[in-house]
C-alpha cells in the first residue's frame, strides 16, 4: 500500500513553528517518519523559507534551524 501524498501549506508550517501544542506541530513532526509522502516544489520551499525568515525576526532561531536541517 502506498503512502498518502500531502502538501503542507505555509500557514501550517508557520503555526508549527509558533507552538508545539497544535495539530500543525504534530503534522510537521511526522515528516520523515514514513506516515506520508511530502510533496513540495521549489516555489513552495522558497515560500516556507520566506515565512520562516519573517517569523525569525521576532523569535528564537533554534527551532527554525532544526526545521531547515530536515532538508
Amino acid at each position: 500500500m502506498s503512502l498518502p501524498k500531502i502538501v503542507i501549506d505555509t500557514n501550517v508550517f508557520v503555526s508549527a513553528l509558533r507552538s508545539k501544542r497544535g495539530a500543525s506541530f504534530r503534522l510537521v513532526s511526522l515528516i520523515g517518519r514514513k506516515k506520508f509522502d511530502l510533496s513540495v516544489s521549489v516555489p513552495l520551499v522558497l515560500e516556507y523559507e520566506k515565512a520562516s525568515k519573517s517569523f525569525r525576526r521576532s523569535n528564537s532561531c533554534e527551532r527554525l534551524e532544526r526545521c531547515h536541517e530536515y532538508n
